[in-house]
Order: C-alpha cells, then sequence, then structure tokens
C-alpha cells in the first residue's frame, strides 16, 4: 500500500484508450480509493456492504476509484482484498 487510501495492484490491469492517435494501451498499477460519503451509499444493499458481497463490493469501487465496471471486473482476487481492506476502514467500528 502506498497510503491510507491507495492500493498498488500486484496484478495491473490494462485501460485501452481510443483517440485521434489509434488505440493504445496504458497500465493501471495502482488504484486510490476516496473516502465514502453517505451519497456513495445510495441504492447499495448495506446488508451486503457489511460482508462486502460482490456487486455491492464493485459499484462502490467504481464510485470511489473512477474505475469503470469492466476495468473493476479485471481486477485480480488479491488486489480485490486489498481493495476491500482500505473500504472496510472507512466505516466506523463497533464499539465495545
Amino acid at each position: 500500500m502506498l497510503n491510507d487510501n491507495t492500493v498498488r495492484l500486484q496484478y495491473p490491469i490494462v485501460r485501452t484508450l481510443t483517440g485521434s492517435g489509434g488505440v493504445r494501451e496504458e497500465n493501471i498499477e495502482t488504484v486510490t480509493l476516496r473516502r465514502a460519503k453517505l451519497k456513495d451509499l445510495r441504492g447499495l444493499n448495506l446488508k451486503a456492504l457489511e460482508t462486502l458481497e460482490g456487486d455491492t463490493l464493485e459499484t462502490l469501487i467504481q464510485r470511489l476509484s473512477g474505475l469503470s465496471k469492466v476495468e473493476v471486473g479485471e481486477l485480480d482476487l488479491a488486489d480485490l482484498e486489498g481493495l476491500s481492506l482500505v473500504i472496510e476502514g472507512f466505516f466506523p467500528k463497533p464499539k465495545s
């Protein structure tokens, strides 16, 4: 991890860019998640969020990182675990 909200991907994902210069690819080697806000949770099942369920986690990563649905879908499970730990840290811990 680079900072508290940035994860260096063990298995970088490839972003395909198209423009006037043609098609090119760039490797995404780090993902930075901004802190979650209330609006980021709209429409998400909060129970599924507690268990970091797949679709809910995918949607939240998209909202917090700026990655596309396709790019999030290409994340390796090891990298998904690292991002999940960052997201988990955004939520208050229950008091004992």
